[in-house]
């Protein structure tokens, strides 16, 4: 009859132990939300004309929606603070890439990427 006694007395001994060591937050399983991202894009330059805005997921590809593919002349990453966002002149964030964040004439410069963007992704920094 001890013998069972000391042994229930040590496992539940044990038992608290083993439920009161802490946890390392590094080790446990955390889920994590993807990151949102809010882009700007006008059909004119100087953010004038049609305009609209996408909240995105960042790591993601997004082509330009159909009514706004070859007219976008003003585009702004609204959390440049926090996301880098690339604009391609191809769908699916291949070719040629534009890493401006915030440019209100796609027109001046080189004018490659006015009215040429078709996709673009935000990563977060």
């Amino acid at each position: 009859m001890v013998s069972i006694t000391l042994t229930l007395s040590c496992l539940g001994a044990f038992a608290a132990m083993v439920t009161a060591v802490p946890v390392d937050d590094a080790s446990s399983l955390a889920v994590f939300a993807r990151a949102e991202a809010t882009v700007f894009m006008c059909d004119d330059t100087r953010f004038r004309g049609r305009c609209r805005t996408d909240v995105i997921q960042t790591g993601s590809c997004y082509n330009v929606p159909a009514d706004f593919v070859d007219r976008i002349s003003s585009i702004r990453n609204n959390d440049r603070n926090r996301d880098n966002c690339i604009w391609y002149r191809e769908r699916e964030c291949r070719g040629e890439s534009y890493r401006n964040q915030d440019d209100d004439n796609l027109a001046d410069g080189n004018g490659r990427f006015n009215d040429a963007i078709r996709s673009y992704e935000c990563r977060r920094k």
